[in-house]
């Protein structure tokens, strides 16, 4: 018979892989767990950090401080589709029953996330604007793996490639087994602000931000064969079912200051008291921006869980981290006219959080931003934009469940003022991974020693969107 030992610390590694590890929803703009899509405009124009739309509650909040007199609102949604896929090479999956004896396997998580809401409402007075948001701050769909992972399936692998030679008695056949995984995540952000205009150049506002994180994970194994006659795994292989929530709040605070020249305007609205050709001026406009890093504890709350030696994977009640980290954020604006080019720089100092992606940072994420709008008449109003994103994650500390490379986006889209009191706004942002190597020996930290392997990250993902902005 084989070595129970050897068969139990073989299952034991699969079910913490596939049970014990939260999934890490990445982000569909901005770091790895932040989301900076935030608005319908931003889709279009991903430099957003000198808007004085009512945007600029989350992208330049010191900026309401030079909004027009009155309300300002924004309502937007936006659609997001993500797909990241695996190549995975590791020979045992020639003996999987539905791999066609070949080494290599294609594993594919979907997600896709059909409401993507946003809302902004800001009231500026003389001096002050008092500003309110909510939005998706991280996270915000679904990845479901209805085919496993290579992570789980390489260790089921390795049993009939291994064993036949502790126990020439046991007809190992092709194996089989039902792998699924399914994990949701979101963080629901609050903003509340203030911002004062201290000169006609020059503003300052103050917000709090409130974030509470959701995430639910179901997965399970079950029904694996291995052999004809499944005896001496019969206490090793029963189904495994995972079914647990996690819950927790963070607060922190964000300051921000904002500079305009004077010949620098917000050509961005709709006047029709304006000459023919409205324009943003001709000028300089900038902004500085700091988020604190938000601590944010999640609690455990588990249906369904899986004891390894009286050892509870997903204890209920217990607690850990899920920090959205801090940002710095610089743009400069130059106002031409017709034409607004916009330069921004974001600094996200993951080191610092405390989440999914900690044990695998080489660094922080730093990203660049070039924006165009272009005013064609009083009404119309297109942008474009191109952002470089760049994560430092150490490629032998991927894992098919949590794992970000390089990016480059592209946004493009348009504003329509439809009367003084009210525009629209459409985008489009498409971005492309780079793909990632990681080869390993033994694959996986495979219990079988001797036997390497190689994985190839892919990723990509598409965002549409659509906002309405009240101005009265």
């Amino acid at each position: 018979m084989p070595s129970n030992d050897f068969l139990e610390q073989i299952m034991k590694r699969i079910i913490v892989l596939l049970l014990s590890t939260a999934i890490a929803l990445p982000s569909f703009a901005g770091g790895l767990v932040t989301n900076t899509n935030q608005s319908a405009s931003f889709l279009r124009n991903m430099a957003r950090g000198t808007s004085l739309s009512p945007d600029a509650i989350y992208y330049n909040p010191a900026g309401t401080a030079f909004m027009e007199r009155g309300w300002h609102l924004s309502i937007n949604d936006q659609q997001a589709i993500q797909r990241r896929w695996t190549n995975s090479t590791f020979a045992p999956f020639a003996l999987g029953a539905d791999n066609g004896g070949k080494e290599t396997k294609h594993f594919q998580g979907n997600t896709f996330s059909p409401i993507v809401p946003s809302v902004y409402a800001a009231y500026k007075m003389d001096r002050l604007a008092l500003s309110f948001a909510v939005s998706i701050g991280s996270g915000g769909g679904s990845v479901e793996y209805n085919d496993g992972l290579a992570s789980f399936e390489s260790a089921i692998a390795q049993i009939p490639a291994i064993l036949p030679e502790l126990d020439p008695m046991v007809h190992y056949v092709p194996y089989k087994a039902d792998i699924y995984l399914k994990g949701t995540s979101i963080t629901v952000t609050t903003r509340i602000g203030a911002a004062y205009r201290i000169s006609d150049n020059f503003s300052a506002a103050a917000q709090l931000r409130i974030a509470y994180t959701s995430n639910k994970y179901e997965g399970h194994i079950k029904d694996i064969v291995l052999a004809e006659n499944q005896m001496p795994f019969k206490d090793l292989i029963e189904d495994k079912e995972l079914d647990t929530r996690q819950t927790g709040w963070g607060f922190s605070p964000i300051f921000s200051v904002y500079f305009k020249s004077n010949g620098a305007k917000d050509g961005e609205l709709y006047d029709p008291d304006a000459d023919k050709k409205q324009t943003f001026g001709n000028g300089w406009s900038a902004s500085v921006k700091y988020e604190f890093n938000t601590s944010v504890q999640i609690k455990n709350k588990t249906k369904k869980d899986v004891v390894l030696n009286g050892t509870s994977l997903y204890p209920d009640g217990e607690k850990s981290e899920a920090d959205l980290p801090s940002i710095l954020t610089a743009c400069v604006s130059k106002h031409l006219g017709p034409v607004k080019l916009s330069a921004q720089f974001l600094h996200y100092f993951d080191e610092v959080a405390d989440n999914f992606f900690t044990d695998g940072l080489n660094g922080n994420t730093d990203e660049f931003i070039f924006g165009v709008d272009w005013k064609l008449s009083r009404r119309i109003l297109l942008s474009t934009a191109f952002q470089r994103s760049l994560f430092e994650l150490a490629p032998q500390k991927y894992r098919d469940l949590n794992f970000n490379s390089p990016s480059t986006s592209v946004g493009l889209g348009i504003s329509a003022g439809l009367t003084r009191h009210l525009s629209i706004n459409a985008g489009c942002m498409l971005t492309k991974y780079s793909s990632v190597t990681r080869e390993s020996d033994p694959y996986n930290s495979s219990t079988a020693p001797g036997i390497p392997g190689k994985d190839v990250y892919h990723r990509q993902s598409v965002c549409y969107g659509i906002g309405l902005d009240f101005n009265f």
